[in-house]
């Protein structure tokens, strides 16, 4: 595999991992982070019941930061199980473990543009 390929799966496995810290983090920096990442649309689909599907607008209100005295989420951990990468295009699979125990399988699609990767679809699944 070239080394440019190997430095872009290494990129994209960092930044899923970091999709979860920050969705935990509610903080003023990670709904930063998160406006910059997320592609000017996006399509999520949630792992409640009814598999809602939300906007980006509707997702950036989900993790905009806390409010003083507010509990915050709980915390979890992303282990990527696949990266496929298509030149500008990247599918990612990975099990997010939440601290309460829970467990969903997330499929997301990522595009390059202007050299940063940037999160299009989310597709999100409790195991």
């Amino acid at each position: 595999m070239p080394e440019d390929a190997v430095s872009e799966i290494k990129a994209l496995e960092e930044l899923n991992i970091r999709i979860g810290k920050e969705e935990s983090r509610r903080d003023p920096e990670s709904y930063q982070w998160f406006t910059n990442m997320i592609a000017p649309a996006l399509a999520f689909q949630r792992a409640n019941e009814q598999l809602t599907t939300v906007t980006r607008e509707q997702f950036l209100e989900s993790v905009e930061p806390l409010e003083l005295g507010e509990d915050p989420p709980p915390g979890r951990e992303t282990e990527v199980e696949s990266i496929s990468f298509y030149r500008n295009r990247a599918v990612v699979t990975c099990i997010v473990t939440m601290d309460d125990g829970r467990r969903f399988h997330n499929l997301r699609l990522l595009v390059r543009r202007d050299n940063e990767w940037k999160l299009l679809g989310w597709a999100n699944e409790q195991i």
